[in-house]
């Protein structure tokens, strides 16, 4: 079996508590799952941490025509958020930011979609599919993470509502398609 394995936000390497992981799609998050250690750097009052798995690979008997899944999991010890900001703020900030974060799972969801469509779609070459799954996989991790950077940089974390009101509905839209965005220029 093949594994290929993208991280949102930050890198996973060794199996921990922290490790846990979990796929939500039926609810949006709630801060009740947001069970990790806030980062001391105080720049951010949340983090959400995706992982995306290639967790299943089938491949027919001639060998030439494979079948992926991918799964967008939700991290719970390694998204935080800073119980400070949480007692201080008001029920508004408090969805705002949350809602922020929220978008950040969608963006890995709809990753993990295009990833499925995109692995399942392509005509593979004998001898060469592994090379060229793991192409795939690696041009829309670094999709994902672009459109995640320019995200948190045109929001400034959240903080600038109007850009925050445009991506929410940029991905609104995305989560209907299951197609990542081209980075927009808002």
């Amino acid at each position: 079996m093949m594994l290929l394995l993208i991280t949102a936000c930050t890198m996973c390497m060794s199996f921990t508590h922290k490790d846990e992981r979990v796929i939500i799609e039926d609810r949006p998050l709630t801060w009740d799952d947001y069970q990790g250690a806030p980062a001391s750097s105080g720049l951010s009052v949340a983090l959400t941490h995706s992982r995306i798995e290639l967790d299943s690979v089938t491949i027919a008997s001639d060998g030439t025509i494979p079948k992926f899944h991918a799964t967008c999991y939700f991290m719970p010890g390694r998204s935080w958020v800073d119980k400070k900001f949480l007692s201080t703020c008001n029920a508004d900030e408090s969805a705002h930011v949350l809602q922020h974060e929220q978008t950040h799972y969608n963006i890995a969801r709809i990753a993990a979609a295009e990833i499925n469509r995109e692995m399942n779609t392509f005509k593979y070459t004998p001898g060469k599919i592994a090379y060229q799954a793991d192409s795939i996989f690696r041009t829309l991790s670094i999709r994902l993470r672009n459109v995640q950077s320019a995200y948190d940089e045109q929001t400034s974390h959240s903080r600038k509502y109007e850009q925050q009101d445009k991506w929410n509905q940029l991905i609104a839209t995305c989560m209907a398609t299951q197609t990542l965005p081209d980075i927009p220029r808002f």
